[in-house]
């Protein structure tokens, strides 16, 4: 039994893997190459870093292991974090008496470690040492290589299963304001319809849900396809956002203005408020057309927008934009000629006048001139108010 100060303090089993199954563990397979050959691995959830320089991780086997038996002879090991998708591939490699990798997928590593197909990462290590601890014990690696294979959100274990991290920002694609937005969206898209007709191009819904602003609903013009897609989220990150922000409580235009994008850019930081402030004074926003278009930044927001953001995949997000609002040039509309029209993008505000929503117009003709712009813009603005109108809450609305 366990002692404190010379006393022995019984710990019932259950209790201990109860409360410390309570907290989250992720899951690793460690992959090992014998002398004559054979292919050994076992699933840990002890895996974790221990330093920095040297560079050294651990895992705790139980000492009756003859799985770690084996890796301790191979004198090296391989490190796969498994992903989310991968719960079978744990199953497998656990299940008692299948020592190998029993059909899974995998390739050698430069060095000839066995490393899994789909893992998350790879860590390649030479052992180190091994202490005991009780009825396991401590193993640090001395890592010889490493690298990111696909940075999706791992496999996680906790409270006795097997789950996914998914981070606050992708948990806001079901939060309760999306339920919200299915009653917004039916109510608004005969005004939608309408008002894609009258741009000949596209009209999208977008409502907030924490720090994005997620599609609710799209429509185009006959012979128009929609490019938007049902739930994909925007990151409410400058230049992104603004129609909504410009008529947003203050803490909000502070956050986004105050967003790590801008955060190494006075300038940058100047230059968001002075939008909001136009886009509150004029009532709408406008964008040309290949604003924030670039194929790198398309694809970082397609992962945001549609996959599981990661953190990794947040950062990404965000680095890409910070490349990208340093060249966000607005439409000037004080100008003569045509100009390359992108998006029209306006609020709807409620009995307050804070935003519920942001009503968003594109693919109409460009290049076009200031004063066709302004009617579009009227048209999208007295949209935003009849949808305002048929949206408000009634007695039938609130619980």
């Amino acid at each position: 039994m366990p002692t404190q100060e010379g006393h022995t303090v019984a710990v019932d089993p259950q209790d201990f893997r109860t409360a410390l199954g309570h907290y989250p563990t992720g899951v690793a397979v460690i992959t090992a190459e014998e002398e004559d050959g054979s292919i050994v691995a076992m699933v840990v959830g002890s895996f974790a870093s221990v330093s920095l320089d040297p560079p050294l991780v651990s895992f705790l086997p139980t000492r009756e292991s003859s799985r770690f038996a084996r890796i301790r002879a191979a004198g090296r090991f391989c490190v796969n974090v498994l992903s989310a998708h991968q719960e079978q591939v744990c199953r497998t490699v656990g299940r008692q008496g299948s020592e190998g990798l029993g059909g899974i997928a995998w390739s050698r590593s430069a060095s000839g470690l066995p490393v899994l197909d789909g893992a998350v990462a790879a860590i390649e290590c030479d052992l180190d040492s091994v202490s005991d601890a009780g009825d396991h014990y401590i193993v640090l690696g001395a890592v010889t290589s490493l690298r990111v294979l696909d940075p999706v959100p791992p496999l996680l274990f906790f409270q006795g299963g097997y789950g996914a991290f998914i981070p606050s920002a992708a948990n806001q694609r079901h939060d309760l304001a999306l339920i919200e937005a299915g009653r917004v969206a039916e109510r608004a898209r005969g005004v939608m319809a309408e008002l894609a007709s009258a741009v000949s191009g596209e009209c999208d819904l977008l409502v907030p849900a924490g720090e994005n602003l997620v599609v609710a609903a799209t429509v185009a013009a006959e012979g128009v396809s929609t490019r938007a897609r049902v739930a994909g989220r925007v990151p409410l990150v400058p230049p992104l956002g603004e129609a909504y922000v410009a008529f947003a409580e203050k803490p909000v235009q502070d956050a986004w203005v105050g967003n790590r994008v801008l955060a190494d850019d006075p300038s940058l930081v100047q230059e968001c408020r002075r939008r909001l402030e136009e886009v509150r004074a004029r009532g709408w926003a406008v964008s040309r057309s290949g604003v924030l278009t670039d194929a790198d930044l398309q694809d970082a927001l397609n992962t945001y927008a549609f996959g599981t953001p990661t953190p990794a995949s947040l950062r990404a997000v965000h680095e890409t934009v910070r490349t990208s609002v340093g060249h966000y040039d607005p439409l000037d509309l004080n100008g003569e000629g045509e100009l390359p029209v992108g998006t029209l993008v306006a609020p709807v505000l409620d009995g307050d006048g804070e935003p519920t929503a942001v009503v968003r117009i594109s693919q109409m003709s460009s290049p076009a001139s200031a004063a066709q712009i302004r009617r579009w813009a009227d048209a999208l603005t007295t949209a935003c108010a009849r949808i305002a109108a048929l949206t408000a809450p009634t007695n039938g609305d609130r619980p």
